[in-house]
């Protein structure tokens, strides 16, 4: 029993009892009390009543505040009421507490790595794809007639051997070679490249800055020893564009 002012806490059980003022919550209990075969155990947190109960035991508790006896009574419940901002939070094990903050930043570690990683390779695929593409515009301007492969090494490397063995000393590799001094001065350069084996032939589309260097280009390639036929020149941009016709005069 507890008193709080002119109010009575009576409990009975653990989901029982009574409430309400002392005039007539003494009398109800008393009541209560008489019809029990055996004395009734009661423990007063409050003064003595001044009437006596029949069939009572009264044992006095300390005196303390309400509160502080309602409190310490509610921490040994396994139920509550508190809810909200109030609800009893359950405290973690320290150490767990420390791996999960571990974990939580290894998984966030791995997970910033696998992104960095996943960019990389995203960027090496986009590099991979673009020096696929330069390789495979480079070799068509170079060989135009080389068709289909699969292998751009291997088949880059049949065709050379066989230019390289075509023509016999005038073969096409022989004329770029003896040509060389000749692009080197000028600055031109071929962006089409036909050899023609059985007339010892080259034909090519070269590019140069102006008139004068594919001029220039003719006369050296004619002092190498060559038959040279230039082709119409047209302008385009800043360049001039010619098709020229070089053969072996041996």
């Amino acid at each position: 029993m507890l008193s709080i002012g002119d109010d009575v806490l009576l409990r009975e059980a653990q989901w029982k009892g009574l409430q309400g003022e002392q005039s007539w919550i003494l009398p109800a209990f008393a009541h209560l009390a008489r019809q029990q075969p055996e004395p009734v155990r009661l423990i007063s947190y409050c003064d003595q009543p001044q009437d006596p109960l029949p069939n009572v035991e009264v044992e006095r508790a300390p005196l303390e505040l309400p509160m502080q006896v309602l409190a310490a009574q509610a921490l040994r419940q396994k139920v509550n009421l508190l809810q909200g901002e109030f609800k009893v939070k359950r405290q973690r094990h320290g150490h767990w507490q420390q791996w999960k903050v571990a974990a939580v930043l290894a998984v966030m570690a791995i997970g910033a790595t696998l992104a960095e990683r996943g960019m990389t390779l995203y960027q090496l695929n986009q590099q991979n794809a673009q020096l696929a593409a330069q390789i495979d515009q480079t070799v068509k301007a170079g060989f135009p007639d080389l068709g289909v492969y699969r292998d751009v090494r291997r088949k880059i490397q049949s065709e050379m051997l066989r230019l390289q063995q075509s023509g016999g000393d005038a073969s096409m590799l022989v004329m770029l070679e003896q040509l060389s001094p000749a692009f080197a001065s000028t600055r031109v350069r071929p962006q089409t490249l036909r050899f023609d084996a059985n007339r010892v032939e080259l034909r090519m589309q070269a590019t140069g800055t102006n008139f004068e260097a594919l001029e220039q280009f003719r006369r050296l390639a004619q002092n190498a020893g060559f038959e040279v036929v230039q082709g119409a020149i047209n302008n385009r941009d800043d360049q001039v564009i010619g098709n020229v016709t070089i053969r072996s005069q041996s």
